[in-house]
Formats: C-alpha cells, structure tokens, sequence
C-alpha cells in the first residue's frame, strides 16, 4: 500500500497519460520524444494505447515523459501563482498542522524524521505561547500566506547569556523550494532582529544541502559535524555578525 501511495502514477491510468500528452503538446512533439511508428503514421489514442499495452519499453517511455511534462507544467503554475498573488508575513498563532505539512514535504532529505517531534514541541510552545528552549529569553516564529495558504514558516530566538539570535525551523515547502522565499524570509527575520535586537550576532545550525545559500547571504561556516542531524545529514553551524 505504502509503494503504491509513493508511486507518482499510482491512480493514473496509461490513456489519461496519452490523453494528457497529446493535449497539452501534441502528436508532433510525442513521435520526436518517444520514436514508435504509432506516433509517426497517422496516430490515434487507440492504435497508441494498443502498442503501447504490448511494448513495456515504449510504455515506460510514455510514462516517464507525462511525469516530466506534467512536473513542468506544475512549476510554471505554481511560479505563476507566487509571481502574481501578494503573499504576507505574519506572527504564527493557529497554523499548526500547515507547519507540520511543510516541515513533512521536507523530510527527507532536508530534515531527519526524528526531528519531527522537537518541531512539534516548538509549535505547541509558540502557540501556547511559552518558550521553547530554557537558554532563551524571548522567541519569534512567523509564517509566510500566499492565497490563504500557509507556504513558508520560519523564526529566531533571543539567548539570555551572551545575547545572540538564533535562527530556528525556517522551511518552505517543498512545491515552492527556489521561488525566492526563502530569501525572503530570512531577510525578513534579519530585519526584525536589527529592528528589535540591534547589533545582536546571529548564528544557526543548517546542512550540506543549504549552507551555500546561507554563504551567499553572509553567513559563515563555524564548524561540520558529520550527520549532525541524522544519517546523511551533516550540521554545519555558521555565523553572521553586523558591521559595527
């Protein structure tokens, strides 16, 4: 059941896939991509769906195509859908099960499985509005709302010895990963710390995956711990300190 449920054509039959491809791009474009006689001479979604049924390699071939196609059309919507709605930052209050969405469409490989239960912990603190970690003195956590949806979450917390801001559970999920807001809300989390906590250092714990990222916005590594935090995930702890 749990194979099937992963399976991207699981419910999907092969002429929905046909009917899907020749819709959206044609017979042209399918004889070019995938070399079968039935797409070339005078081809129809019957004669197609009896090769192909008969062919195993043609029919994968056919599959994998309307996976590629159908991902493709799915980015362009969704960047569509970000480009053009107006998304807003706002303090996390009830949005629970949507940060726990995101935080799963991020699993792996950006997060390890068992980290669930301490993002879990944080956001029934935040929403009871206690704080989460005994070495902070005060804690902030927003969300990101895009057509009503709950798309990005991310905060930071205060430490009441040596105060310094530590960034905490910033994530977007995944369907909206290289949009820009994940940019936009560490920008929008650095700004509040200058705001509310000038000259505070700001460091955060992130993995192989994304430091790059965190490099670019003028965060450097500190130190690599081999899978930090979990098999395959290594931790790298980096810094940002302000311009004095």
């Amino acid at each position: 059941m749990e194979k099937q449920k992963n399976n991207p054509l699981h419910g999907v039959t092969l002429e929905q896939t046909l009917n899907y491809l020749v819709e959206t791009k044609g017979w042209e474009y399918l004889a070019e991509e995938v070399k079968i006689n039935c797409f070339q001479s005078n081809p129809s979604i019957k004669s197609s769906l009896t090769f192909l049924r008969k062919t195993p390699w043609a029919r994968s071939k056919v599959e994998s195509l309307y996976l590629f196609v159908k991902r493709k059309e799915e980015k362009k919507l969704i960047e569509e859908r970000v480009k053009n709605a107006a998304g807003e930052i706002k303090v996390f209050s009830t949005e629970y099960a949507a940060c726990m969405t995101i935080f799963d469409s991020n699993t792996p490989p950006f997060f390890d499985p068992k980290e669930r239960n301490q993002f879990k912990d944080w956001l029934m603190k935040k929403a009871s509005g206690e704080l989460a970690h005994p070495s902070s003195s005060t804690e902030y956590y927003f969300v990101y709302v895009l057509d009503q949806t709950v798309i990005a979450c991310a905060g930071y917390y205060v430490t009441k010895e040596n105060p310094m801001a530590v960034m905490a559970w910033g994530m977007v999920h995944s369907s909206f990963h290289d949009k820009g807001i994940g940019t936009l809300m560490l920008n929008y989390r650095m700004n509040h710390i200058q705001k509310h906590h000038p000259g505070l250092a700001i460091r955060l714990g992130t993995s192989q995956y994304t430091y790059r990222f965190f490099e670019k916005m003028g965060f450097k590594v500190k130190s690599i711990t081999k899978d930090g935090y979990g098999i395959g995930i290594d931790t790298y702890e980096m810094l940002f300190e302000p311009k004095v």
